[in-house]
């Protein structure tokens, strides 16, 4: 195929890059809603009945953004997500939590007294508020201990509570081993219902 550009030169082009350019601009005709009034990205993520997000833990390289919950705000707005899975470890740095060092059993000790006594939980609004100020939902909030054997129940009624406070219908954390599935699945299931989360 052959056209010109302005000045009348020949531009050619084989099918293969023509079906590329033609695939591509009917991909971005897709996105063609999510665009605010200035051009960028918007803070849009359904599509087609679709909810679209993006997990906190995807911007852990940027500097500062794992523990820095502001800074997570402002990548997220930038990127244009609306929708959160939010790490523990970034609400727990804005509230100011104690922080373990791997395994060391002191640490942990004092991780899970702080988690058990916590109770600002206007701290907790405060932050899902930023989110939803930057016009972003929190669906998700992943703790990495929650319903596991070691973790008491008030740590637990923590994590959940915490969730529910920033606006999340979820509390989620990796799997754990097979072995583990159904005790600390079904120990998960159970605290979430007792926290309506």
């Amino acid at each position: 195929m052959s056209a010109s550009d302005m000045n009348g030169m020949p531009i050619s082009c084989g099918r293969r890059e023509f079906l590329r350019l033609g695939l591509g601009a009917v991909g971005a005709g897709a996105f063609a809603g999510c665009f605010s009034s200035d051009g960028r990205l918007g803070a849009v993520s359904r599509f087609r009945g679709i909810q679209l997000g993006a997990i906190t833990y995807s911007f852990r390289s940027m500097p500062g953004r794992e523990t820095d919950a502001l800074a997570m705000v402002g990548s997220c707005r930038e990127s244009g997500v609306g929708s959160v899975e939010l790490m523990g470890r970034t609400v727990e740095s804005f509230l100011r939590a104690p922080t373990a060092r791997g395994d060391d059993p002191d640490d942990i000790k004092r991780v899970t007294a702080w988690r058990e006594r916590f109770d600002d939980w206007g701290r907790v609004r405060e932050l899902r508020d930023r989110f939803a100020d930057a016009g972003i939902g929190i669906h998700i909030v992943k703790f990495g201990e929650a319903g596991k054997a070691v973790t008491s129940d008030a740590e637990n009624d923590y994590f959940c509570r915490v969730a529910r406070e920033m606006g999340a219908r979820i509390v989620t954390r990796e799997l754990p081993k097979p072995a583990l599935w159904e005790t600390e699945g079904r120990r998960l299931a159970k605290i979430a219902d007792r926290n309506d989360v």
